[in-house]
């Protein structure tokens, strides 16, 4: 669970790359006071320097604007560095908004792996603007 102030509904939990590729079609999702669950995998060393690209994608559609909250998945093979690389973009990209951002789940392409219920409500309580990591 995420730390606000109502019920928020959870899209579909999304690749970063997949759900880029539905933009401008009749897929693409509401955001709407959504919970957004994203994942990626490493594929090469740049690959956060793709993450940014991609957040920043999501910032110019007005993604971030309409969110109630982030969740994103453990990205597989980052480095210790890499995964602070991209708790930085994320407490970038998230900050002029007020929701929170819970990274570094078990979900995604990661082992290991939890399932997800995305047809659930989820409630997140609290301010945004900050980072929010399991066992850490």
């Amino acid at each position: 669970m995420v730390e606000a102030r109502n019920r928020q509904r959870a899209t579909p939990r999304r690749h970063l790359r997949a759900l880029r590729s539905l933009a401008g079609t009749d897929y693409w999702p509401s955001f709407d006071g959504a919970i957004l669950f994203l994942e990626e995998v490493k594929l090469r060393s740049a690959e956060v320097h793709g993450i940014d690209e991609a957040l920043t994608h999501l910032q110019l559609l007005g993604v971030f604007s309409r969110l109630a909250g982030i969740i994103v998945g453990k990205v597989y093979g980052l480095s210790p560095e890499e995964n602070r690389q991209l708790d930085d973009l994320l407490l970038r990209y998230s900050q002029p908004y007020h929701f929170p951002v819970l990274t570094r789940v078990d979900f995604g392409h990661t082992d290991p792996r939890l399932t997800l219920c995305c047809a659930r409500h989820l409630l997140a309580r609290g301010s945004g603007r900050r980072l929010i990591r399991p066992n850490a």
